[in-house]
């Protein structure tokens, strides 16, 4: 057993080389159909919980092989992927819908409004009632 560290080739040593190969996720096309109708699932389901273990059931894999699978179809984690989806159906109800934020967050899957304001500030930088002021704003000013 060689004590003195892994041995480099350039820049990078071989645990790097072997360990960026083996990370990369070879996707049966199966795999990929299941992954690719997902979408379709998450948007019809955001107002409910939507853990990515229950994600992998749904998919008939294991939680380990659902997210890597999942990575590599849309280059994030199912959590990220559910959480952006939330929001982007969350602007849309600010913008077409007179709802409260706290109904525009419970219909986007948060049970509590602080979280809903807490993921959207995250996301966006602002909290939902200052986006929809902004909006106001912005459309009193191009009638």
């Amino acid at each position: 057993m060689d004590l003195r560290g892994p041995k480099t080739t350039g820049s990078l040593t071989i645990i790097e080389i072997l360990g960026s190969e083996s990370n990369v996720a070879h996707i049966s096309a199966e795999d990929r159909r299941v992954i690719e109708m997902l979408p379709a699932y998450i948007e019809q389901h955001l107002s409910e919980k939507l853990p990515t273990a229950a994600l992998a059931h749904k998919s008939c894999m294991g939680l380990t092989k659902f997210k890597q699978c999942f990575h590599a179809v849309y280059g994030t984690s199912p959590g990220d992927y559910v959480a952006g989806k939330r929001i982007d159906r969350a602007l849309d109800l600010l913008e077409s819908t007179s709802y409260t934020v706290a109904q525009v967050g419970a219909a986007v899957g948060y049970s509590k409004p602080s979280a809903f304001n807490d993921a959207f500030r995250r996301r966006l930088g602002c909290t939902p009632n200052e986006f929809r002021r902004r909006k106001g704003e912005s459309s009193v000013r191009h009638a």
